[in-house]
């Protein structure tokens, strides 16, 4: 069943089914609603045989009877010129009892009033042939008339005579209608609805059944299938859905009106022609049918998608003033108080004449100072809280008990983050609690068979071996034997300074010695690669508050980092100056490889310059040398840009006499 759901071509033949069995259904329903009016359809074989068709006969001749003598014009008599509306072959409308009934030219009639003077809308009405026409009529299919002998008709329904007043006038009325005289006027368009209803009532046990259920099965399944497109898990929207209900309601009714508009026009146009208004009204129900499906299937997509309340304009209003309401629940009591404190203060001040109202007074200021008083305790609680919890202090939990209102329901809140943000930091503290020990395990671990390697590896080369062979590898052990103990102790070095594990000598330091006994003990190494250092000092002395040990140790990381990952014959700039905020060394050089990489991934642990891994190194030393200077009050910050590496390096500054 779940393709089915998907499949386009099922529902284009729904929707194509769907307008004929509407149809059927509504001309089954207008059907029983037309017998139901009209009983007699079952008991007739043709529509002259009904009341109603007497019925419209009636009105028709009444009307054309009191039009007639109500104009009373001179041009209304025989062998005078046709008038537009009673004489002539003219079209004929006839507004009787509320019920517009119209012939074009198919009801004759003649009206011989007392003074002799004659009413006809037949044109070939003449002195000499009048008699004649009069002896005629009583061979028309149809006819009514009324002389000195009474009413002579061949209609076959009961209670002829009583055409409203015509039977009392003094006139006499001779009438005929010709049924196949024109394509259409109201007895043809009468007779075809006759046709229809006899035609459907009789099949309406097939009809009604098959237009229900079948509309009922196809509404269930478009309403199903709505919104499915193969390939995707939620409901489609197109466009035209995505754009608020109210403007989407308001384009269809547009489209209906406009729609509406034009169908009145063309009606008024052709109401005389029922076969060109059949066809014009099949024609013009198409855009409306496609209309209709437009609205259908996106407010059956925006329910299902849940879009159709919170697509709206007036939904988005009603949040908005909801969450306003919301943020200024506080601000809007408060203001509420201070007015109602001020209204109740204005009164009693006014009525100074009772003693009461003075200590009433004196009483609602008390209480407010004491309500305000509270407030602004429990603010000031919060606050230091916040603060303390901010700076990363351990907290205590506030007394929910002490607090009121909105800041009870803040103080549960910052209870809760205070009671997580505690674990947290005591998750972070044993983890790297336990790192530390893991790696100072480790490394203990390792370095003694690898201080036995190095004893045996220097035993080894003291011999003198023949073999080039043993030489060469006994070299290679050498080599990497020492890279090992320099990560070993890197690792611990590393794992102290993180931790802050760490005894420090603090004392004042001149960098710019520092720095160029540094310089001193890289020169070697500097001039191999081609390196050329431009310093940048100030004239005055450059004092730091640190430890000489672990500021040489920092310096020694950077220069060397200089030396393994500086593009050869190119120059390394050293600044060190003082500022506004205190000391700042910068180091900077060009990268001989591609930094691909950001600077916060640069300083983590094990990370090193050069992809391919090929220069010696642990990837330790940045991350050393920025614990180290953490650890000393300073801050370690690395700048790339491009393949510039920046390392900038800031102390306090302190005085001579520190």
């Amino acid at each position: 069943m779940e393709q089915f759901k998907y499949s386009l071509s099922i529902k284009t033949l729904c929707y194509i089914i769907a307008p004929i069995l509407l149809i059927m259904l509504l001309t089954s329903i207008g059907s029983t609603l037309y017998v139901a009016e009209e009983p007699d359809i079952t008991q007739t074989s043709s529509f002259v045989e009904t009341k109603r068709f007497e019925q419209i006969y009636k009105n028709c001749l009444s009307g054309l009877y009191h039009n007639a003598l109500q104009t009373n014009r001179e041009n209304e008599v025989i062998n005078s010129e046709p008038s537009e509306t009673t004489q002539g072959e003219s079209n004929i409308y006839i507004n009787h009892n509320n019920q517009q009934y119209y012939f074009e030219g198919s009801l004759k009639f003649i009206i011989e009033t007392k003074d002799n003077k004659i009413y006809t809308n037949i044109s070939s009405l003449t002195n000499e042939n009048i008699n004649k026409i009069k002896t005629e009529i009583e061979k028309q299919d149809f006819y009514w008339t009324k002389t000195q002998n009474g009413i002579i008709t061949n209609l076959v329904q009961e209670e002829t005579n009583n055409y409203y007043s015509l039977e009392d006038s003094e006139n006499k009325i001779y009438s005929f209608l010709i049924k196949d005289y024109v394509s259409t006027d109201t007895y043809k368009s009468e007779n075809m609805i006759y046709q229809i209803a006899k035609s459907t009532y009789q099949g309406i046990i097939i009809y009604l059944p098959i237009g229900i259920v079948g509309l009922s099965l196809i509404c269930v399944y478009l309403i199903a299938s709505v919104g499915h497109k193969k390939g995707r898990e939620d409901i489609y929207l197109n466009s035209f859905d995505k754009i608020p209900t109210e403007i989407a309601i308001f384009i269809i009714g547009i489209l209906y009106i406009i729609m509406a508009y034009f169908a009145m026009r063309i009606a008024q146009s052709i109401i005389n022609n029922l076969e060109q208004f059949a066809i014009l009204a099949l024609i013009g129900a198409i855009p409306a049918y496609l209309v209709t499906i437009l609205a259908f299937v996106t407010f059956v997509r925006r329910i299902k998608s849940h879009t159709l309340l919170r697509n709206s304009i007036c939904y988005r209003i009603i949040i908005k003033i909801i969450e306003f309401i919301k943020n200024m629940k506080i601000t809007f009591r408060t203001a509420i108080l201070y007015f109602m404190f001020g209204f109740i203060t204005t009164i009693l001040i006014l009525e100074r004449d009772s003693g009461w109202n003075l200590l009433l007074l004196i009483g609602m200021w008390i209480v407010c100072g004491i309500y305000i008083l509270n407030r602004v305790i429990e603010y000031y609680k919060i606050r230091d809280f916040i603060q303390h919890l901010y700076e990363g202090n351990e907290v205590k939990p506030l007394n929910e008990v002490e607090f009121k209102g909105e800041f009870k329901k803040l103080v549960l809140k910052l209870n809760d983050i205070a009671s997580g943000f505690s674990n947290a930091i005591e998750k972070g503290i044993q983890s790297e609690r336990l790192k530390t020990e893991l790696i100072t395990n480790v490394s203990h671990d390792i370095k003694t068979p690898l201080t036995s390697i190095i004893n045996y590896v220097d035993l080894l080369k003291k011999e003198n071996l023949e073999n080039d062979k043993a030489k060469e590898y006994l070299e290679v052990l050498d080599k990497k034997s020492q890279r090992l103990k320099k990560l070993t102790e890197d690792l611990v070095e590393a794992s102290k300074a993180s931790s802050g594990n760490i005894k420090l000598n603090m004392e004042n330091l001149n960098m710019k010695e520092l720095i160029a006994q540094e310089i001193g003990e890289f020169d070697e190494k500097f001039k191999e690669k081609g390196l050329q250092i431009i310093k940048n000092f100030t004239e005055k002395d450059i004092l730091i508050y640190a430890d000489g040990k672990y500021m040489s140790r920092i310096l020694d990381n950077l220069f060397s980092n200089i030396a393994k990952y500086a593009l050869p014959n190119s120059r390394v700039y050293i600044d060190a100056n003082m500022t506004t905020d205190g000391i700042e060394i910068m180091f900077k050089n060009i990268s001989a490889n591609q930094l691909n990489i950001t600077a916060n991934e640069l300083m983590e642990r094990f990370v090193r310059g050069d992809v391919a891994r090929s220069t010696e190194g642990s990837g330790l030393g940045l991350s050393i040398a920025e614990s180290l200077t953490k650890l000393q009050g300073g801050s370690f910050d690395i700048y790339l840009d491009g393949d510039l590496f920046k390392v900038v390096i800031k102390f306090k500054k302190i005085h001579q006499n520190h």
